[in-house]
């Protein structure tokens, strides 16, 4: 699996321990710095090239309401996090029961709401698999739709990497449906008003049940009064319209 958006989102769900470092909050604080570990190239999370993204733009909120600077790690894996010892990931997927937690990474409360998508002409409508028979389906390989697609009469690509170019597959007619984050779709429609206007977003829950989670900040070996700060933050940015603002500006959605 090579789609960077979704590889990001399933990393972060089997997150394992790593024998490292990280501040705390006092320490965080003591040391003037929130170093993050931050995806080298996922938009609308994040880009190194352009050094922003929905990650970025939140950790420095988190970074000015802690008083200190922010220094973005960029790492590819999770596993990197050891040789640049970040304080935080700043989208992790939170299950439930999971905020919190004793865990080697700590998670706030969730901000955001991830789903997997299927993108097609706004005329068609997916409500069961049977709907797919006949159609061209660009998808991740390995993913759980892809697997149940296969029972199915339907043409499967694999070999578009990204949800942009899944995307532009379907937008110029060589797939008929294309299954992305809501993430991807989100940012994909600011960037392309006027190719995604014929469009639509159809939720596959009736393919997966497990099809969305949520998305919080997960420290990595921190206490508990960081995530507790952390919390208040996030709770204050939300409070104050920041946190909505900045959810809508990669065209992302808030908690449901």
């Amino acid at each position: 699996m090579k789609n960077p958006t979704i590889l990001i989102i399933l990393l972060l769900l089997i997150l394992k321990p790593l024998v490292l470092s990280a501040a705390s909050l006092s320490d965080i604080k003591k040391n003037g710095e929130f170093n993050i570990c931050a995806h080298k190239d996922a938009l609308p999370f994040s880009n190194e090239k352009k050094s922003y993204g929905m990650h970025i733009d939140l950790a420095k909120l988190m970074a000015d309401e802690l008083g200190v600077s922010l220094k973005t790690s960029w790492v590819n894996l999770p596993r990197y996090a050891k040789y640049v010892n970040c304080d935080a990931y700043m989208g992790v997927s939170i299950l439930p029961g999971e905020a919190g937690g004793e865990g080697f990474v700590k998670k706030t409360d969730p901000y955001a709401q991830i789903e997997i998508l299927a993108i097609t002409d706004s005329k068609r409508q997916l409500k069961t698999l049977d709907d797919f028979n006949g159609l061209r389906v660009a998808t991740t390989s390995g993913s759980l739709i892809h697997m149940a697609l296969l029972n199915y009469d339907t043409e499967i690509f694999v070999s578009y990497l990204t949800d942009k170019k899944i995307l532009d597959a379907v937008m110029n007619g060589d797939v008929d449906v294309g299954i992305v984050a809501n993430s991807g779709w989100g940012w994909y429609k600011i960037n392309h008003q006027k190719a995604t206007a014929k469009f639509h977003s159809q939720s596959t829950q009736f393919i997966n049940a497990m099809n969305a989670y949520r998305l919080g900040i997960g420290f990595r070996k921190a206490d508990k009064a960081t995530v507790t700060e952390a919390n208040k933050i996030l709770h204050k940015i939300k409070k104050r319209g920041d946190l909505a603002k900045l959810l809508d500006k990669y065209g992302l959605e808030p908690v449901k």
